[in-house]
């Protein structure tokens, strides 16, 4: 916004207003409010002096926010600020030494230029969401895959000993102490009466009993 001058005009007094303002190349009305995009970040401002008395008495000078003031040529018509940061800014102008007592306050123009969506407070929480999202996906996705394998592991491990277990129960339905201590006994029991013709036929079948039965624990 634009702030004209507040000093009383007499007819030696010089006259200061501001007649212009371009943003970008593109004129903008002078009593507007700047609010300006982070791409429009080169601003010129026009300006126009009159005054009755000799042109060398009149010095004018200008200053960005609180910064040194600064001797500026009446004659260019034109303040060029080019490449300006994000942020506020108040250009003001004043006629004379600014460190005399017969200084005259010119207009000051303000506008804000806004800060490029990357370097704003939402996008960088937005971004931390999406990382954090990003992170805690894979980590539930490895996850998973490690239970998974976990899992097929432990079935695996659980099935090994199945078989085992099926194995050792498979041989020992096959080989029955029992059965062998009572097969035995009788073979004993034939020889010991001397019944040769009975233990010998007992023993070949025990022995062919014995072979088939090795054989289907290996198969």
């Amino acid at each position: 916004i634009i702030s004209p001058t507040t000093q009383p005009i007499t007819k030696s007094t010089p006259v200061f207003h501001i007649t212009s303002v371009t943003i970008n190349n593109k004129a903008r009305k002078p009593d507007s409010v700047f609010q300006l995009k982070y791409e429009e970040k080169n601003v010129e401002i026009g300006y126009a002096l009159l005054s009755y008395r000799n042109p060398g008495d009149d010095l004018l000078y200008h200053k960005i926010n609180d910064g040194e003031w600064a001797l500026l040529s009446k004659n260019s018509g034109s303040l060029k600020l080019a490449a300006l940061s994000p942020g506020s800014y108040t250009v003001s102008f004043m006629l004379g030494d600014p460190g005399s007592k017969n200084a005259i306050n010119g207009a000051s123009v303000n506008f804000t230029i806004e800060k490029p969506y990357w370097a704003t407070t939402w996008f960088w929480a937005l971004c931390i969401s999406i990382i954090s999202i990003l992170v805690f996906t894979y980590y539930k996705w490895q996850t998973g895959i490690l239970k998974k394998q976990n899992q097929l592991l432990i079935e695996k491990v659980q099935l090994e000993r199945n078989l085992h277990k099926s194995v050792l129960t498979s041989i020992r339905s096959q080989m029955n102490p029992h059965f062998f201590y009572n097969a035995l006994n009788t073979i004993q029991s034939f020889i010991v009466t001397d019944d040769k013709r009975n233990a010998s036929t007992y023993l070949s079948k025990f022995s062919k009993l014995t072979r088939t039965i090795l054989e289907m624990t290996g198969k």
